[in-house]
């Protein structure tokens, strides 16, 4: 929208960034506060998630646009699942609109918090079942979630079945693995690394921050030494510790994931990189570490609760400093490297593609042989219209277009009648020129099931929100 407005990408970016980081710690405080019933836990814990190194790297680190877009959504999605399998149940709506922020921003999180959430349904199976309106809460949420993103899981799960190199297993994720010295450090360089082996030299961090680790011990003294936190608030934090724990432990290189990638479900779903599981860690850890401080440092001081909540918020806030600042001086993006992110990492083209072949001019290139002149040629975003002149060709002759493969175009003649064509080893669309071909249009055209998807996901928006209107009008005096 704000390119549309003609801002520049660059002040897009930055507004997008500022957006995403403003969300993200109103989420974060909001999703805290009602699970944990405290506004101080609420804010510290926001601040702790919004501040993680992690989250920090991905963001000016990375640039990992999808994955930090994500994390804005797993607080809400936490304390919506927290809702219907312990608390209102009525309230599935979080749960809903968290997933559905996920989905809509990146897919390896997706995947991770599908994972999550069947488990935390296998622990809460005893309560389901003896209360079969949280189940259908459940099911409502689900349902919501499959409606509202319609248009985009049917045509995802269609290009999955492509062979394409998003789909390949990661036989190096092992070495992505986060070693305990990078766990819980503050004050580490941003490398640009994430597969260095036996050393973390150069490797970005991956950490959820020295404060958390404090937190987590002062929990842990004041929950099983002292005993001196309310019933309720202790079992919470207990779950959130073991929860957060075991996510440090599966992002580590001593987690066994080569048996598990070995499988057939494992060549199927790849995280990529292990170091992504660390969101979830933080995720779970953040409150830990608030209920720490908060019980730790706030009858020490004898200062009132806001005074030391401003202490604790403005230590966060310090320990980020260092990972902020160490990005201010890396090196700038290369021009050179600009100009091949057409195609980027190539993770949504065909296996096959070989990426140091691609030469991406924008022009229509022609086999040897082929004397083809082009004239009258036009192209936007995934439309080209062009004039051709062929006065010799061979045998085997083919026409190279400069839109990367993929099965729903649809390429025309002179005669309207459609052209087929095939992938390049570059991963272009390639067509061979049969009898007298003088024009070519080319364009993408979405298969009907995915307008009808739009059209159902439009549809269910429109009522659910005029269900909330109806609903909220009638909860008013």
């Amino acid at each position: 929208l704000l390119r549309l407005m003609g801002c520049s990408m660059m002040l897009s970016y930055k507004l997008l960034i500022f957006l995403a980081n403003c969300a993200a710690a109103y989420i974060a405080c909001f999703s805290y506060t009602r699970i944990f019933h405290s506004k101080q836990i609420g804010i510290l814990s926001a601040a702790l998630y919004v501040l993680n190194i992690y989250r920090l790297a991905s963001i000016y680190t990375r640039g990992a646009l999808g994955e930090f877009l994500a994390m804005v959504f797993l607080p809400l999605l936490f304390y919506g699942m927290y809702e219907i399998f312990y608390g209102n149940y009525r309230r599935w709506q979080y749960a809903f609109l968290g997933f559905s922020g996920i989905i809509q921003s990146h897919i390896i999180t997706v995947l991770i918090a599908a994972v999550c959430g069947c488990l935390a349904l296998f622990f809460a199976l005893r309560g389901l079942y003896h209360n079969r309106r949280r189940l259908l809460s459940l099911c409502t949420a689900a349902t919501a979630t499959l409606l509202a993103n319609l248009w985009f899981i049917v045509p995802f799960l269609q290009y999955m079945n492509l062979d394409l190199s998003a789909n390949r297993p990661s036989s190096r994720l092992h070495y992505t693995g986060v070693y305990v010295s990078q766990m819980f450090s503050s004050f580490v360089s941003n490398g640009t690394s994430l597969y260095e082996t036996g050393t973390t030299a150069q490797e970005m961090p991956l950490s959820v921050g020295t404060i958390v680790l404090i937190g987590m011990i002062l929990f842990v003294s004041y929950a099983f030494v002292s005993r001196k936190y309310a019933r309720q608030l202790r079992k919470k934090g207990i779950y959130c510790l073991i929860a957060g724990i075991i996510a440090l432990f599966a992002s580590s290189i001593y987690f066994p994931w080569n048996p598990i990638i070995a499988t057939s479900l494992g060549e199927r779903f790849s995280i990529q990189f292990l170091c992504r599981l660390l969101p979830i860690a933080s995720l779970f850890l953040s409150p830990v570490a608030a209920s720490g401080m908060q019980d730790g440092i706030y009858p020490v001081t004898g200062r009132s609760n806001r005074f030391c909540l401003l202490v604790l918020v403005s230590v966060a806030i310090f320990c980020s400093f260092y990972s902020i600042d160490s990005c201010l001086d890396q090196e700038g993006i290369s021009k050179e490297y600009c100009e091949v992110m057409d195609a980027g990492d190539g993770m949504y083209l065909l296996r096959e593609v070989n990426l140091s072949a691609i030469s991406y001019d924008g022009l229509l290139h022609g086999s040897d042989g082929l004397d083809m002149q082009v004239s009258n040629y036009r192209k936007e975003y995934a439309s080209l219209e062009a004039d051709l002149a062929i006065s010799s060709a061979v045998t085997d002759a083919f026409i190279d277009i400069p839109l990367f493969y993929y099965p729903d175009y649809h390429i025309t003649d002179q005669n309207q009648q459609l052209l087929s064509f095939s992938a390049s080893p570059e991963g272009l669309l390639r067509i061979t020129p049969a009898g007298t071909l003088t024009h070519i249009q080319v364009s993408f055209r979405e298969p009907l099931v995915w307008k009808v998807c739009s059209i159902v996901s439009l549809a269910f928006l429109f009522l659910w929100i005029l269900y909330e209107i109806r609903a909220y009008r009638k909860r008013q005096p």
